[in-house]
C-alpha cells in the first residue's frame, strides 16, 4: 500500500471528549479515527479531568482507534489585549498538550481568536501580543511531542497565517485548513487557501455548508467542493490527515462520499 493510501484511507471523526467512548465501537467498524474535541475547558481547568481522559486513553488502546485532539477554543485568544485572557489561553494550551499526549494524539488543533474586522492598529497590537505569547506555547509543544496546528475560522484570507509561518518556522507548528470555514467565511476560494498554505498544512477539516454559515452538513449536501483541495495535495505527493466534521448519524454516508473523492484524487486508485 502506498504512503498516500496509508494516510488517507482512514479519516478521523470529531466529537466531544465526553462522547468519544460511546462512539469508538462504530468508528472502529468504519475504519475511522477520532478527533477528540475539548469543548468544555472545565475538563482541563482548574483541575485536569484525569478520570475521563485516562479512561478514554485506555479505551483507545483497547480498540486501536487512533486519536487527535482539538484543543479548547471558546473565547480563548493568545493575542488578546487583556493579559489575563492571554495567559489563561496559554495555560489551557499547556493543559491541552498534556491531554493530547495522554491520548496518543500527534497534534492539537487550536483557533487563533483573531477577527478580520479589527482595524489596522488593533490587528497589529493583536500580532504583537500573539508573537510574544506563541514561543512559550511552541516550547511546550516541543516538550510534549505534540504539534500545534492553527485552524482558520473567521479570517477572510490566508495572509495572517502566511505571516505566522514565516515568522515562526518550526517543526512543532503547522496549519489545519478548515475547508468549510474557508468556503463560508472567506472570499478567497478554499482551493487557493490550500495552494498558498500547502507547505504548512498538516491536517484538513472537511464538512459541507451552504456558503453562508458553518453548517457542518454531511459531505455532498451543500456547495463545498472538496475534491480540488484533495487534488492540490495528491499532485504534490503530500497527504495531511483529515477529519470529517459531520453529524455522527451521517458519518457512514460521509465516509463513503469521502472515499469516492479519494478515488478521484488518485485517478481511480481504490481506497478501501
Amino acid at each position: 500500500m502506498s504512503p498516500a493510501k496509508d494516510t488517507w484511507e482512514s479519516p478521523f471523526h470529531y466529537c466531544e471528549l465526553t462522547q468519544a467512548d460511546e462512539r469508538l465501537g462504530r468508528l472502529k467498524d468504519l475504519g475511522v479515527g477520532v478527533e477528540v474535541m475539548v469543548d468544555d475547558s472545565r475538563l482541563l481547568w482548574p483541575d485536569m479531568a484525569w478520570e475521563e481522559i485516562l479512561g478514554l486513553a485506555d479505551r483507545l488502546a483497547e480498540t486501536g482507534v487512533p486519536a487527535l485532539l482539538h484543543g479548547p477554543f471558546h473565547n480563548l485568544n493568545l493575542g488578546a489585549r487583556d493579559e489575563h485572557i492571554r495567559l489563561y489561553s496559554r495555560d489551557l494550551m499547556f493543559r491541552g498538550f498534556r491531554a493530547a499526549r495522554t491520548l496518543g494524539a500527534q497534534h492539537m488543533v487550536i483557533h487563533l481568536g483573531f477577527l478580520p474586522q479589527y482595524p489596522p492598529e488593533t490587528a497589529e497590537a493583536w500580532w504583537q501580543h500573539f508573537s510574544d505569547t506563541l514561543p512559550a506555547v511552541l516550547a511546550e509543544a516541543r516538550e510534549s511531542g505534540v504539534a500545534l496546528l492553527l485552524e482558520n475560522t473567521y479570517e477572510s484570507e490566508p495572509t495572517l497565517f502566511e505571516r505566522i509561518f514565516d515568522q515562526f518556522a518550526s517543526g512543532e507548528l503547522g496549519m489545519c485548513l478548515d475547508v468549510g470555514h474557508a468556503h463560508c467565511y472567506s472570499p478567497v476560494p478554499a482551493q487557493q487557501w490550500a495552494e498558498r498554505l500547502r507547505e504548512s498544512i498538516r491536517h484538513l477539516h472537511l464538512s459541507d455548508n451552504d456558503g453562508k454559515t458553518d453548517r457542518h452538513w454531511a459531505l455532498g449536501k451543500g456547495t463545498v467542493k472538496a475534491l480540488p483541495i484533495l487534488e492540490v495535495f495528491a499532485r504534490q505527493g503530500e497527504y495531511p490527515t483529515i477529519t470529517l466534521e459531520v453529524p455522527f448519524d451521517s458519518l457512514d454516508e460521509s465516509v463513503a462520499f469521502y472515499r469516492d473523492m479519494c478515488q478521484s484524487a488518485f485517478q481511480g486508485q481504490v481506497i478501501s
